[in-house]
């Protein structure tokens, strides 16, 4: 617009064109904002609501947790009273515990001093028995012990057991113990018609039956064994 002719009246009209675009943009500008500022408090009311509904939930939630942790509260002294009970108890009998202790360790104490006295006995009379036998002072046979699978290991005579069978232990002197652990092929087999058969319990049958197999000379067990009511059946 030319500004040097606007006290014209045309450039009157014309300014107050313009002054009126202008407010009507303003107020075009000013309608979006108060849409824009109903639209957020629609929202905000609808949020509002919400926010009212959780926060009754919330309270009722509250109300239900508050009776549960009054029931904690009371459950809890109950625990608490019945583990000062306990540990009184604990306290009282810890005296004749720590008593029975002591006399146990006293008792250990004595065993462990006589059994050190006998190892040392006994390994001390072993080793006369071995010289015996290396220098030929003691005939082999007749010796108290005979030599294992080395130097270590020592058999000996132990006594009858209950049906007058002679039983044997190994003195093992890297450890100064005497082991049951003889085993000769007899201990679990029973010889068959000659030395290539051997016959030995397998399993027990309708828990009642003692069942045997045949072992052979080829490594193989057999299901072959007879007895005379075996072949007969009763009518």
């Amino acid at each position: 617009m030319n500004t040097s002719n606007w006290k014209t009246p045309l450039g009157y009209f014309e300014k107050a064109i313009e002054e009126f675009r202008r407010t009507q943009e303003e107020l075009q500008v000013q309608l979006e904002e108060i849409r824009e500022l109903k639209h957020n408090y629609a929202k905000l009311e609808s949020d509002l609501e919400k926010t009212k509904s959780n926060l009754e939930e919330v309270t009722t939630e509250l109300r239900v947790t508050k009776v549960d942790l009054e029931k904690t509260k009371n459950e809890f002294k109950a625990i608490k009273q019945q583990i000062k009970e306990q540990s009184k108890q604990l306290q009282d009998s810890q005296q004749t515990t720590n008593d029975e202790f002591k006399a146990i360790k006293q008792q250990i104490n004595e065993q462990s001093k006589q059994l050190q006295d006998s190892q040392k006995t006994t390994k001390q009379a072993i080793n006369e028995i071995k010289a015996g036998i290396e220098n030929g002072s003691i005939i082999a046979c007749k010796a108290l012990m005979l030599k294992g699978r080395d130097d270590k290991h020592w058999m000996r005579y132990c006594k009858l057991d209950s049906v007058n069978h002679h039983c044997f232990q190994v003195w093992r002197s890297d450890n100064n113990t005497w082991q049951d652990d003889i085993k000769v092929k007899a201990a679990i087999f029973l010889q068959a018609r000659d030395d290539y058969h051997w016959m030995r319990y397998q399993y027990m049958k309708d828990d009642k039956y003692d069942t045997f197999h045949i072992w052979k000379g080829d490594n193989t067990w057999y299901k072959c064994l007879r007895v005379s009511t075996a072949g007969r059946l009763k009518s």
